[in-house]
C-alpha cells in the first residue's frame, strides 16, 4: 500500500477547553498559601474544578489517587514542602506536561483564560440571568480589610484594568471603604451574581458521582481554625468535585469561628443566606469537635430563627466514587477540518465566540485524528510517553484518552501538522520516551522489519489492510488449509463419500441379473473411487481447479456428517437416513460453490491473492506445469525443456495462491527439526485485537515483526519482537508462539529486557495451544520495572467454518 493510499483523507476534530491544573499541597503548608491558590483559581476559566491534593510526608492518600487519575491534569503544581521526586513515583499513572514548583512568596502566575471573558457569549442561556445583577468585587486599597469569609465563599477580590473589559455589558458593584461595613446589606439589596461561579461555566470538568450524592450536595457551613485550617480548606475546595455541574450558587461556604461571631451581629446576614443560597444549613468542621459546633448551632438558631441549622460530624472524604462524569461542552464547540496531505495546516478554534481575549491567554485544544481509507475509519491515538515534536511544533502532551492536547498561546491561529503512519508512530515511540518534558533516548538501534515482518506486511497489504477479511479467512479451517496446501483427504473418508450399495448388472453363464453389490468393489464406481483417492490440493504443489475445491468442501461436509445429522434431526428431518444425508450434503456443496466460495475466489483474484492460470502439457519432456494467464500464448516456452508448447483450448482454469500468502502461514522447519507456523499466530492475534474494539471508531495500528539491536549498560545484543501494535492508544509488545512450551527461559528474559527499556502499556504472550501460561505471565510481571505495565496472555480464538451449512462447525 502506498503512502498516499494509507492517508487519503484525515478528519481533524479540534476541541478547545480550559487548562487543567492539579495542586499537591504539603499538610504542613500555611493557610495563607492555600487561600491564595483558591483566589487565583477563582479567576481562571475552569479553575474551580482544579483539585487540591494533600501530601503527608511525601505520600498521597490512597483515597485521592482516583481523583488524580481521572482529572488528567495538564500541569501539576506542588508546594515548597513537597519532595516531588518522591511523590512522582506514586504518580506514575499520571502524565502532565510538566511539574512546576509553587513560589514561596505566593506570586504565582498560572497560564489560562480569565474566566469572565466568557461573559461575552450572548447566546449562552446561563448568562442571561446575570445581566440584571451586579458582580461584586473589592477595591485594591480596601481588599485587605475584607474578611476572608467573603473572598473564599463568594470570590470577592480586586480587578485589574484589563479584567474590567471582561465585565463590559454587566453591572459591577465595588466594595470599598465606604460600604465595607454593609456588605451583607448590599448583598441583600443587590442579590449579586457570584464571581466564584463564573470559573465553573462552559468547561469540561471531571466530576465524581459519589455513592451518596444527596450528602455531597447538602449546603454546608464549614468552620475552620486559622492555625489548623489545612483539612478544612481542602475539604471546602475539593467537595465541589463531587457535586452537580451547572450550579449558579455554591453548596458550601467557609469561615473562622471569629468571623461567624461577627456575622451573627448583622441582621442582614440571615436574609442574604436565605435569599441567595439556602435556609437549610449544616454546620461542620474538621478542626473543631462536634460539641463545639453544637454550641455554635445553638447561638445561630437563637439569633436567626428563619434558618434551619444543625451540626454534622465530619464525613469520610473524599467520598466513595460511584462513577466519573465528563460533561459535553467540548463536543458542542468542536470544529472539523479535512487534512488532505501528509503535512497540512491545522486551524485552531477559539474557546469562546465573539469576544476579545488578551494576548497572554492560554488554553488547550484537544485533537482527534480520524483517518478514512476507503470504507474504513481508524482513529490515530498516541501512546503515553510518545514524543510529539515530530508531529507539531506547538507545545503539547498526550492526554489520558491518548489524544494530542495542544497548549495554545497568544492567539496562535494554527500550525503545520504531520500525520504519521502506523509504523512511523511505533518507530518514534520505540526510539524515545517523553517523560514530563524530559526526552530520553531508548537504547535500541537499527530496528527494522525482520524477514517474517516483511512477509506479514506484504500479506496485510494484499488484503488492503482489511483485518476483518484476514480474520475471516484465516479462522476458517477450509480456507486456511487450502492456503497451506493441506487436504482433508483420507482413504476412509473417500470411501465414505461413495454410496454403500449400488445396483450393477451381473452376467453369468445362465442369466443376466441386476443385483445390489458393495460400492467399494463395484466396477461401475471404480473411476469415481480412484478420483476420490487423489487430492490435487496437496499433489499439485498448490495448484487446484474448481473441481478440486468442490471435492475438498465435500470432504469437509462428510467429515462433519455427525454434526450435520444432528442439525437435520433438530429440524425434524430424518438425518439417520444415509440417502437423505447424502442429498443434503451434495445440495449444500452445490450452493456453496455457486455463491460464497465463488465470491471469495473472485475477491482473491481481484486482490492479487490468488492467480489464475492453466496447466499445459509438454509433448517433449512430458511435464504438466501451471502457467499464469499472462504467460499463456499460442506459442510459449516450456518451463522444463524450454521447447515451444501450446495450451489446449479445452484446458481447465487452475488457481494458485500468491507466494506471499502461502509463505506467511505455511509451516517451516527449524534447524533443530521443529516446525513453526510462520506468521499465522501473529496474524490471528492482530486480526482478533483489531476486531475486538469496543469504541465507536476503531483505533488500531500495527508494526511488522522487528529485528532490533539493544545497547545497554556496556552490552550489545540482537533480538526480535513478534508483536508490536497500538490498540486504542496503548502500546503493546510481545511474543507469539504456537505452543506455550515455546516460551523458553531465554525468550522470557528477552521479553523482560525489552519491556523494561521500552516501557510499553502492555506486554502480551500470545499462543495457539498449550497450558501453564499463567506461570510465564507471572515471571514477566514480577520482573517489570513499570508498575503500570499490564502483562497478559492471549490464546488464538477457535477456528470454525464460515461457509454455508458448515457455519459454526470447526476446531475448538
Amino acid at each position: 500500500m502506498s503512502r498516499q493510499q494509507f492517508v487519503p483523507k484525515t478528519h481533524a476534530f479540534a476541541m478547545p477547553r480550559h487548562m487543567r491544573y492539579l495542586f499537591l499541597i504539603d499538610n504542613l503548608e500555611t493557610s495563607t498559601l492555600i487561600i491564595e491558590l483558591i483566589m487565583d483559581n477563582y479567576k481562571l476559566w475552569g479553575g474551580r474544578f482544579n483539585p487540591f491534593v494533600p501530601v503527608y510526608q511525601n505520600k498521597i492518600p490512597e483515597a485521592y489517587k482516583p481523583i488524580v487519575r481521572h482529572c488528567d491534569p495538564d500541569f501539576i503544581y506542588y508546594s515548597p514542602g513537597v519532595d516531588i521526586d518522591s511523590v512522582r513515583k506514586e504518580l506514575s499513572f499520571c502524565h502532565p506536561k510538566t511539574f512546576v514548583a509553587l513560589r514561596e512568596d505566593g506570586r504565582n502566575n498560572f497560564p489560562g483564560v480569565f474566566a469572565a471573558y466568557m461573559l461575552a457569549e450572548a447566546n449562552y442561556s446561563v448568562f442571561s440571568s446575570f445581566r440584571n445583577r451586579s458582580f461584586m468585587h473589592t477595591r485594591h486599597d480596601s481588599d485587605a480589610a475584607v474578611p476572608a469569609f467573603y473572598k473564599l465563599s463568594f470570590g470577592f477580590q480586586p480587578r485589574y484594568v484589563d479584567q474590567h473589559l471582561a465585565f463590559a455589558g454587566y453591572k459591577s458593584l465595588e466594595i470599598n471603604k465606604g460600604n465595607l461595613g454593609d456588605i451583607n446589606r448590599v448583598m441583600c439589596e443587590e442579590l449579586p451574581s457570584l464571581t466564584s461561579v463564573i470559573s465553573e461555566l462552559k468547561c469540561d470538568p471531571r466530576l465524581f458521582n459519589p455513592e451518596n450524592d444527596w450528602d455531597a450536595n447538602k449546603f454546608e457551613f464549614i468552620i475552620y481554625k486559622p492555625d489548623n485550617a489545612f483539612e478544612d480548606l481542602l475539604y471546602f475546595w475539593n467537595r465541589r468535585l463531587f457535586q452537580y455541574k451547572g450550579q449558579i450558587k455554591p453548596n458550601q461556604i467557609i469561615a473562622t469561628f471569629e468571623e461567624v461571631q461577627d456575622l451573627l451581629k448583622d441582621d442582614h446576614f440571615e436574609v442574604s443566606l436565605t435569599t441567595m443560597i439556602s435556609d437549610k444549613i449544616y454546620v461542620t468542621s474538621r478542626s473543631y469537635e462536634i460539641e463545639e459546633l453544637e454550641k455554635l448551632v445553638v447561638a445561630i438558631k437563637k439569633r436567626f430563627s428563619r434558618l434551619s441549622v444543625s451540626a454534622r460530624l465530619k464525613s469520610e472524604f473524599p467520598y466513595a466514587v460511584m462513577r466519573v462524569v465528563e460533561t459535553d461542552y467540548q463536543a458542542k464547540n468542536t470544529t472539523k477540518q479535512v487534512l488532505t496531505d501528509v503535512t497540512d495546516y491545522l486551524r485552531f478554534p477559539s474557546p469562546f465566540s465573539g469576544n476579545y481575549l488578551p494576548t497572554d491567554s492560554s488554553y488547550m485544544v484537544d485533537i482527534s485524528l480520524v483517518i478514512q481509507n476507503d470504507h474504513l475509519e481508524n482513529e490515530l491515538k498516541f501512546p503515553i510517553k510518545t514524543s510529539t515534536h515530530f508531529i507539531t511544533t506547538i507545545p503539547s502532551r498526550i492526554d489520558k484518552n491518548n489524544r494530542l492536547s495542544l497548549i495554545i498561546k497568544n492567539h496562535e491561529p494554527g500550525a503545520d501538522f504531520y500525520i504519521p503512519t502506523g509504523p512511523e508512530l511505533i518507530g518514534m515511540r520505540l526510539s524515545y520516551l517523553d517523560q514530563n518534558e524530559k526526552l530520553d533516548r531508548i537504547p535500541i538501534s537499527e530496528p527494522h522489519p525482520s524477514s517474517a515482518g516483511l512477509k506479514l506486511t506484504s500479506f496485510v497489504n494484499l488484503f488492503n489492510g482489511n483485518w476483518h477479511e484476514i480474520d475471516y479467512y484465516l479462522s476458517d479451517p477450509f480456507w486456511y488449509n487450502l492456503i497451506k496446501r493441506v487436504t482433508l483427504f483420507s482413504k476412509e473418508l473417500s470411501i465414505s463419500l461413495l454410496p454403500t450399495r449400488v445396483e450393477e448388472t451381473v452376467v453369468d453363464s445362465t442369466q443376466i441379473a441386476v443385483k445390489q453389490v458393495d460400492a467399494a468393489t463395484s466396477v461401475k464406481n471404480k473411476n469415481q473411487y480412484e478420483k476420490l483417492l487423489k487430492s490435487n490440493i496437496a499433489d499439485l504443489n498448490g495448484v487446484f481447479c474448481n473441481k478440486d475445491i468442490s471435492n475438498e468442501i465435500t470432504r469437509y461436509y462428510f467429515d462433519s456428517r455427525e454434526t450435520l445429522r444432528e442439525k437435520l434431526l433438530a429440524h425434524k428431518i430424518d438425518g439417520n437416513d444415509p440417502q437423505i444425508l447424502r442429498e443434503f450434503i451434495y445440495k449444500s456443496v452445490k450452493e456453496d460453490m455457486a455463491r460464497p466460495i465463488n465470491t471469495s475466489l473472485q475477491y482473491f483474484v481481484g486482490a492479487g491473492i490468488l492467480f489464475l492460470g492453466m496447466r499445459v502439457k509438454c509433448r517433449h519432456c512430458g511435464s504438466h506445469e501451471w502457467y499464469a494467464l499472462k504467460m499463456l500464448d499460442n506459442r510459449m516456452e516450456c518451463k522444463g525443456c524450454l521447447n515451444r508448447i501450446s495450451p489446449s483450448v479445452t484446458s481447465e482454469l487452475y488457481y494458485k495462491f500468491n507466494d506471499v500468502i502461502v509463505n506467511s502461514v505455511k509451516s517451516f522447519s527449524k534447524p533443530n527439526g521443529e516446525e513453526y507456523e510462520g506468521n499465522y499466530v501473529v496474524l490471528r492475534i492482530l486480526a482478533h485485537i483489531h476486531e475486538s474494539h469496543s469504541s465507536q471508531i476503531r483505533s488500531f495500528v500495527y508494526g511488522p515483526c522487528l529485528d532490533i539491536k539493544i545497547e545497554h549498560k556496556g552490552r550489545s545484543f540482537e533480538t526480535d519482537i513478534d508483536l508490536v501494535f497500538i490498540q486504542n492508544g496503548k502500546l503493546v509488545i510481545g511474543e507469539a508462539k504456537v505452543l506455550t512450551s515455546d516460551f523458553t527461559k531465554k525468550i522470557i528474559e528477552s521479553v523482560i529486557r525489552i519491556a523494561n527499556l521500552i516501557k510499553p502499556d502492555q506486554v502480551m504472550l500470545a499462543y495457539q495451544k498449550g497450558a501453564d501460561i499463567e506461570s510465564k505471565v507471572e515471571l514477566v510481571k514480577q520482573a517489570l520495572e513499570d508498575p503500570d505495565c499490564e502483562v497478559v496472555s492471549l490464546k488464538i480464538p477457535r477456528s470454525f467454518h464460515k461457509t454455508g451449512r458448515l457455519f459454526g462447525i470447526g476446531e475448538t
